[in-house]
């Protein structure tokens, strides 16, 4: 007796075989033994797909790397679309007639993974009618030149491209996650259609890939990620998709322009939040997961420092604020990774300490003034509270020692210099904890007060 089964991550075509006991099984009432069937791997149809979508990928990418001195650009990229849209078609095949729901997504899954190629195909013929100044004597390579003979013809092409484009996307989509299918497409357009922008600038290129990447973290955050749909395999497969856009811009930046120092940092941030955000989220290891966040944090270093130096250099900022404008970030960042990362965040703190505490007062040190002094006496602060409070032996002692060696700087400052009046900075900071501390008392006084039985008359 044949049913049809309708599930949120069923495609409406496929036919699920069903027998109510065992004595209409095709088995005659005969189990298969559990250990045979683990025994076996894996299946010959199951690798049969397998090695049918790795030699579809590997075709696209002959495809598309090969000459045609028989076709001109345009010819060559209606010939991709065909191709395309020829999988689309079989994979519609396989689900209705031959009710194979497997082969059927093996082989929309190939076309909904190209389909960020066609756009970046697309945006190759805009950019050869719209082109950017710095970029007007470069040399592409024969794969990646794609020139559109007017604007007329360019914006033709991409219409007709996306026509046939938007329509495979959401079917493949359907087919994957239907009740999701309507958002998904949207966001795989949007973050595809980025590649559409005749913009080449690497600095702008560094913003847009990690406004795309953001996005897509965001998305499978607070939106896919929960969802029963997205954690089977083939949703996963769809989540790490939406990633594709972003790689496909970033890397064509790298392979044939300029980078520029913004666009590496961007790039290094990228790499970080994959690491510290999205990867970890394929994993149950707590251990794998606490280690590949713990090495987010170099790339994350190396990008904030890239930002900081960027910064500095194009605003010409004094070299009495430049280490802090780098310091501070870093630690920053640190302190929020703590409260972020799936593993304790003790490290993260000790390391935005011995990163902050040190250096302000070194800052201060070697340039005296108030900025200097009372950044140095804030983190100092800062430190021994929260080694108070968290109880971290090792953040309250370097907050002291930082907070005495900035206090012994301005007694000697007080005697040698007429710069300014040390006095105010530490009389402020005197003030300010005193003031701080009778918050507290009487903040707790008042909690014991609310919180102790009342007499009753």
């Amino acid at each position: 007796m044949e049913t049809q089964e309708m599930t949120c991550g069923t495609p409406p075509f496929s036919s699920v075989t069903s027998y109510p006991d065992s004595a209409a099984s095709p088995n005659n009432g005969i189990s298969r033994s559990p250990k045979k069937k683990e025994s076996a791997g894996i299946s010959i149809p199951v690798l049969l797909r397998r090695l049918g979508a790795a030699l579809l990928v590997v075709a696209s990418a002959i495809f598309l790397l090969q000459r045609w001195d028989n076709l001109d650009q345009i010819g060559r990229y209606m010939s991709f679309l065909g191709f395309t849209g020829v999988l689309a078609i079989l994979g519609a095949y396989c689900g209705v007639l031959l009710k194979d729901d497997r082969a059927a997504r093996t082989l929309l899954g190939v076309a909904a993974f190209v389909v960020p190629i066609h756009f970046a195909q697309l945006g190759g013929f805009l950019y050869s009618v719209f082109p950017e100044r710095f970029a007007t004597a470069i040399q592409y390579p024969d794969f990646v030149h794609f020139q559109a003979h007017s604007p007329m013809t360019a914006i033709s092409v991409t219409i007709f491209g996306l026509l046939l484009l938007i329509p495979i996307t959401y079917f493949a989509n359907s087919v994957f996650v239907r009740p999701h299918a309507k958002e998904v497409t949207m966001a795989y357009l949007g973050l595809s259609s980025l590649l559409l922008l005749p913009v080449r600038n690497p600095d702008i290129i560094g913003w847009l890939g990690m406004l795309s990447l953001m996005t897509a973290v965001t998305l499978d955050a607070k939106f896919w990620r929960k969802e029963r749909v997205f954690k089977t395999p083939e949703g996963k497969q769809l989540r790490t998709l939406l990633f594709f856009p972003t790689i496909l811009l970033i890397g064509r930046t790298l392979y044939l322009y300029d980078t520029s120092a913004l666009f590496i940092g961007s790039v290094f941030a990228g790499v970080a939040l994959l690491m510290f955000v999205v990867i970890p989220q394929y994993s149950a290891s707590d251990s794998y997961k606490a280690s590949l966040q713990g090495f987010a944090m170099i790339p994350a270093s190396l990008a904030s420092l890239i930002f900081s130096a960027e910064f500095i250099d194009v605003y010409s900022v004094p070299a009495e604020y430049a280490i802090p404008l780098i310091v501070v970030p870093l630690s920053i960042m640190l302190l929020i990774c703590s409260r972020l990362t799936t593993s304790p965040g003790d490290n993260y703190q000790f390391t935005a300490v011995m990163f902050s505490v040190p250096t302000l007062v070194l800052n201060g040190l070697v340039y005296p003034s108030v900025t200097s002094s009372l950044l140095a006496i804030s983190v100092s602060i800062a430190a021994i509270l929260a080694g108070k409070v968290l109880d971290r032996p090792a953040t309250y002692f370097f907050g002291l020692i930082g907070l005495g060696i900035t206090l012994f700087h301005h007694l000697e400052m007080a005697v040698d210099f007429n710069i300014y009046s040390p006095w105010m900075v530490v009389a402020m900071f005197g003030l300010g904890a005193i003031f701080l501390s009778a918050y507290i008392e009487r903040r707790n006084r008042l909690k014991g007060e609310s919180s102790a039985p009342q007499e009753i008359e």
